[in-house]
Formats: structure tokens, sequence, C-alpha cells
């Protein structure tokens, strides 16, 4: 909790509305006085819904707000009287209880006006929330605040109880705010402008500003010397993808001259795994390679002299007969 933040909050708060602050602590003061303090709970409980109606709803306090809490009677009677006769009761003993229990039940009256919790519920969640902001700062605070109040009312002989007194409700709305959690709606109504990222609703009653732009990402930035890409480039996504190479073609396997076997077949050897092949095939059986220059069954190879005779052939001698 920064004290001096939440003292700038209230000092923001009780300007904004300063003319119907005043004239309704005024009208609270003397109506009490008037009433011996019956009016006294109801008639400060419209000057904290002043406030809290501007951080809440950013409604501009009005004159007539000082008796906007009349419907709720009977629970703010309740709430001045009976803690302030314990406050009362504890300053008169030994000080310290007193300032112990105005420190805890800070937050009564706002949780009434905001919430609508009767005495004991506001009370309840009062010291709740006071023990989980910190006691200790919670009563630094306050101690702060009470010795600025007491200073101006002696230096302006009690009139300036007309300033302290909405100044100090203005501080402890403000300090209620921040202990809830929803300090941003504290700024938003005291003037002060709150960045709000894209998007996002900004605060009821408040001052705005446009969240700043975030910085260019590396990529964005141009180079100096570098291409720049074209339209068509930026249009149309490179293909990343490398096209496969077409496999290269198989060479054709030549055999060596064919020969002819003990049986006068005529034979070949595959020159690409050397096996013993017919001459007159197209594929080697064994590595399926293709033949290039097979010869035909017909084929007579140089090798076979005339008169042989072998099966298949035809020698000159039987040409002749």
């Amino acid at each position: 909790m920064d004290i001096g933040k939440i003292l700038k909050n209230g000092w923001e708060l009780f300007v904004r509305d300063i003319g119907p602050l005043i004239v309704g602590a005024l009208i609270a003061g003397v109506l009490s006085v008037l009433s011996l303090l019956i009016l006294a709970g109801p008639l400060f409980g419209g000057l904290y819904l002043m406030i809290v109606r501007r951080i809440r709803e950013g409604r501009p306090a009005e004159f007539g707000d000082v008796f906007a809490c009349f419907d709720r009677f009977g629970t703010l009677f309740l709430a001045f009287w009976g803690g302030g006769l314990l406050i009362l009761l504890g300053l008169a003993l030994l000080v310290v209880p007193g300032l112990l229990l105005i420190t805890i039940w800070v937050y009564m009256f706002p949780l009434v006006v905001d919430k609508g919790l009767s005495v004991g519920e506001a009370m309840s969640r009062s010291k709740e929330m006071v023990m989980k902001g910190g006691f200790w700062m919670h009563f630094a605070a306050l101690l702060v605040v009470c010795v600025l109040t007491i200073v101006a009312s002696i230096v302006t002989s009690g009139v300036g109880n007309l300033l302290t007194v909405p100044f100090f409700i203005a501080f402890v709305v403000a300090m209620y705010f921040v202990a809830l959690g929803e300090g941003d709606l504290v700024d938003a109504a005291g003037g002060t402008v709150v960045p709000v990222p894209a998007g996002s609703a900004a605060p009821v009653g408040g001052l705005t500003a446009p969240a700043s732009p975030s910085p260019p990402s590396a990529a964005a930035v141009p180079v100096p010397g570098a291409a720049v890409p074209s339209a068509a480039d930026v249009a149309a996504p490179s293909d990343t993808t490398a096209a496969a190479p077409e496999p290269a073609a198989v060479s054709p396997v030549h055999t060596d001259s064919p020969a002819v076997d003990e049986h006068g077949h005529l034979e070949a050897h595959c020159t690409q795994c050397g096996a013993t092949m017919d001459a007159s095939s197209e594929f080697c059986s064994i590595c399926a390679a293709e033949v290039s220059g097979g010869h035909g069954a017909e084929f007579v190879p140089p090798s076979i002299s005339k008169g042989t005779g072998l099966p298949g052939t035809k020698g000159e001698d039987s040409a002749e007969d």
C-alpha cells in the first residue's frame, strides 16, 4: 500500500467534487448537532456515498446526495453509535485500544454504503481487509491523515474541518478501493490518465490513453542495401521443397560376342554381372539388366566351320546337297 499515492488519490477525489462535499459536510455537521447525533450516521453515510458513486459509476456528486442513505437509516445509526461508542471507550481507557479499533473498522462505513452489509458483517469484513493489507500499514496511513486534519483544524480555529472532514472521507474511500484491488477505478475517477490495452474496456468515469504501440520486429525493419522483394514474391510464397531428381536412365548392358556351347547353343556373358546367358535373350536372368545387341536364333557365329553339321545349323555340304 502506497500511502503517498492514496493521499494524492484522496485529494484528487475531494477536489473534483469539492463544492458538494463541503456543503454536504456543513449540512451533516449542523443537522447532527441539532438532532443530538441521531442523524449523524445516515448523513455521514451520504458523504461516503458521494465518493463511492464517483469511483464506482463516474457520477458527479450532488448536494442532495448527503440525504441519499436515509433508506439505510437503522444500519448506519448502529454503525455510528455502536462502532463509535466502542472506539470512544477504547480511547478513554488507554488510547491504544481505541486506535486499534479505529484501524480495524476503518472500512465499516464504506462496506455498508457500497456493499449493503449489516453492521456485524461490515466490522468482520473490514478487519479481514485490514489484516490482509497489513495492519501497521493501515495504522500508519490513518495516523498521517489524523495528524494532518488536527493540524489544519488548529490552524484554522475549527473552520478547516469543512475541508478536512470530506478529505478524510475521500482518503478512506480511496484506501478502501485499493484494499479491494480496484485501485485503477480510483485513478480513473481522480482524473489520472490510465493507459488501456487495446481491446479492453476503459474504467468508468476516467481518462484513458491508448497503449503504446509495440516496436516492430527485427524481420520488419529493412536492412540498408538488401534486396526488396517484389509484390509477386510477397504474394506467392516460395516453394521451399526441392524437386526430387528424376532417376537416371539405366543404360542397356552390352554382352560379349556370343559363342557356341558344347550342345551347339548360342551363349554370351553379361558384362553387368558376368553370368552366362542365352545370346537371344533381351534381359539377363540373374541381374535383370537389359541387353543391347542381342542376336537372334538364326545367328551363325563365324567360329563354326563349314560342314560341321551341328544341330540347328546348315553347313556348306548340306547346302551343296
